[in-house]
């Protein structure tokens, strides 16, 4: 019974660290959501007997909310660009 018990956990724990490292914030997710998902993980491979370092789980964080600034400072740009454009096409017509 312990046997089969250990194999359990160890086929449980392999699939959690597997997540755990595909974990990545999705298209519409926020960072707090995302953070949610990776505390909820860690917890379930902690509870299983396995540390997982606190830097892990840090860095995972970290890439996610660094991912999150770049499509922020994207879009950004998209919308600036747009704006400027708009606002030459009117100066182009006001000319005229």
């Amino acid at each position: 019974m312990q046997v089969r018990v250990a194999r359990l956990t160890k086929s449980r724990l392999q699939s959690l660290r597997r997540e755990f490292e595909m974990l990545q914030m999705g298209d519409e997710e926020n960072m707090t959501d995302f953070s949610g998902k990776l505390s909820h993980l860690v917890t379930q491979i902690r509870n299983l007997g396995e540390k997982v370092e606190e830097e892990k789980k840090e860095e995972k964080a970290h890439l996610a909310k660094t991912e999150e600034k770049t499509e922020s400072t994207l879009l950004m740009a998209i919308i600036e660009e747009v704006l400027l454009q708009g606002t030459m096409e009117a100066q182009i017509e006001e000319g005229m």
